[in-house]
């Protein structure tokens, strides 16, 4: 009874201390039901979801949310170099959201396949995975479509993009950043490229130049946040 009731009381001095918080608005979670949510209620319904697609020049574009919304800056920063694991949950939430208001049926043919923008190696190593390619699995997931790893690879390690000043920078700095590994894989079919964020978009058009000198025609560019 004594070790119980001392195991009881120290569980509640870490959640004194360690009660998880959240990474929007700074509000105290509920330990027990939220142990692995990283965003209160308030501030994930205030998440803004697109109901339209973009348009650009090589792509069609579709995004989740905006990037200048706080908790989705800070929600895709603790996924992307802390790897926390609410934050796959609440985006998985987010992603399916948008599905549910957006019908992209007409955009995504039944044979399309899911390719994450790549890591160069370097970068692979030094955080551990692939952003973009855990987005890839949770959208595959929802639209019960293949993810394959295997057809781009990037060969340059080129800087951070916020590094950059801009467009034409970071343009520039991309230019030849990927390579087709695996032809056979996507032929005659379409293609659903996954990556984050997209800012200036430097990065999915190198990525989309490149599938189509390889003849790849029909390209949805999905990312779970874009600037505005």
């Amino acid at each position: 009874h004594i070790m119980r009731l001392a195991h009881s009381l120290w569980g509640y001095i870490l959640e004194i201390f360690f009660a998880p918080v959240c990474i929007g608005c700074g509000k105290y979670l509920n330990s027990k039901t939220d142990k692995n949510i990283l965003v209160c209620d308030v501030c994930f319904s205030g998440i803004p979801i697109y109901e339209t697609v973009f348009y650009g020049p090589r792509f069609t574009l579709a995004a989740v949310t905006s990037y200048n919304n706080n908790a989705i800056r800070k929600l895709v920063h603790a996924f992307k170099y802390k790897r926390f694991i609410g934050s796959t949950e609440v985006l998985d939430n987010l992603i399916e959201k948008y599905l549910n208001g957006m019908d992209l049926s007409e955009l995504i043919s039944k044979d399309a396949v899911i390719i994450p923008i790549p890591l160069h190696k370097k970068r692979l190593r030094e955080r551990g995975f692939n952003q973009a390619e855990e987005i890839a699995r949770i959208l595959s997931s929802h639209l019960d479509l293949s993810v394959d790893t295997r057809v781009l690879s990037r060969v340059l390690d080129t800087p951070h993009q916020t590094t950059l000043r801009n467009r034409d920078e970071r343009k520039k700095s991309v230019r030849n950043s990927f390579m087709v590994n695996e032809k056979s894989d996507i032929d005659g079919r379409s293609v659903v490229l996954v990556d984050d964020v997209y800012t200036s978009g430097a990065t999915m058009s190198e990525a989309v130049r490149t599938l189509r000198k390889l003849g790849v025609k029909d390209i949805l560019g999905f990312v779970v946040a874009k600037t505005v």
